[in-house]
């Protein structure tokens, strides 16, 4: 496997990437759809965070995803 001949840093870098990639784009669709009693309370930037941090857990499946199935991860 390509991963096992790079460096875990490199990898991270790599991953990390990845799914800043999409970032700009969830944020806006988690303002746009964000329910207005979470508005002021609930900031969209750290909605994507936490999406992004389970997207990186999970990249075996998120590798197999389009980016509109990324919206799956944040609704969970």
């Amino acid at each position: 496997e390509m991963t096992k001949a790079l460096d875990p840093q490199s990898v991270r870098e790599a991953i990390d990437l990845l799914l800043a990639k999409h970032r700009n784009r969830l944020r806006q669709m988690v303002g746009v759809h964000l329910d207005q009693r979470l508005v002021g309370r609930v900031d969209p930037s750290d909605v994507v965070q936490e999406s992004l941090a389970v997207a990186h857990e999970r990249l075996s499946e998120y590798l197999k995803c389009r980016a509109p199935e990324l919206r799956n991860l944040i609704q969970e």
